[in-house]
């Protein structure tokens, strides 16, 4: 075993010692001493999510299965990535490696390098962390679209001009059904004029 892949299977022992519950502490423990670990999300078998560990650093990124379109697969999460992690820039392409390159590639340099065995721990904490944020994203299934037609809603009920959205049914949703799509419930008295537009509904005139 050369000095970089004991350092390596070092580093991912004590990941899985600080982590006994991350979805590859077995394979670490069991003696993993290569430098990027996967994830696969569940029902899908053209993306998975990333880890890198190098010299002077460790990341995470998104990935593509070979000849998959990964701009087109993730198209529908590209504003989500970029609102969860705006302030970490985020939404970076990866300018290196064959086809389909990475995307979302994000980073963490700790003082000194990643050789110092007293930053292992700083390390796996921000490797677990956005390893767990990156799978929930991809796992919600909750698309731009999603988004932005809560984000809509929202800024309706919050304008004073009031939009009065009808439901097939034409009834009120109660308070939790509200908070269900992600919108404070209406003031009181108010109730009985606002009615939810579910996403794939259509806005209709008041008769």
């Amino acid at each position: 075993m050369n000095r970089t892949t004991r350092f390596q299977h070092a580093f991912w022992r004590n990941y899985a010692q600080l982590y006994p519950c991350t979805p590859k502490a077995d394979h670490f423990l069991r003696g993993y001493g290569g430098s990027n670990p996967t994830y696969h999300i569940e029902d899908r078998n053209d993306l998975y999510v990333k880890q890198w560990l190098g010299k002077v650093s460790v990341g995470i990124d998104v990935r593509g299965t070979t000849g998959a379109d990964l701009e087109a697969l993730m198209a529908p999460y590209r504003e989500r990535f970029r609102q969860e992690f705006a302030s970490d820039y985020a939404g970076n392409r990866c300018p290196w490696g064959p086809p389909p390159l990475p995307w979302f590639v994000m980073y963490f340099k700790p003082d000194g390098g990643t050789r110092n065995w007293w930053k292992w721990d700083e390390m796996a904490i921000w490797l677990e962390e956005y390893q767990q944020r990156y799978m929930e994203i991809l796992r919600s299934g909750q698309t731009d679209h999603e988004i932005r037609m809560r984000e809509a809603a929202r800024e309706r009920f919050s304008s004073p001009i009031i939009s009065y959205l009808w439901h097939p049914e034409g009834t009120p949703f109660s308070d939790e059904e509200y908070r269900e799509r992600g919108i404070d419930p209406p003031p009181p008295g108010e109730q009985e004029h606002l009615i939810i537009l579910d996403a794939d509904e259509e806005e209709h005139p008041d008769d």
